[in-house]
């Protein structure tokens, strides 16, 4: 769960959620993202670096 104090906001992310969130910190671009969420995790869609972009515009609106 990431929350921001600033609005009470919180937002669940799942375990690939945190994942993803953790590997921001590492200036990477998503497509490298998602190369380690595919060594990383079991089953991950084809469509990973599409649910990545999808979940990076979702987090600025949950930081607002």
């Amino acid at each position: 769960m990431l929350f921001n104090p600033d609005t009470a906001e919180a937002v669940g992310i799942n375990p690939v959620g945190v994942a993803i969130w953790e590997l921001l910190d590492q200036q990477i671009d998503i497509h490298e993202i998602a190369d380690t969420i595919r060594q990383d995790f079991a089953d991950v869609p084809g469509s990973a670096t599409e649910e990545i972009e999808n979940l990076l515009t979702i987090l600025p609106n949950a930081a607002s």
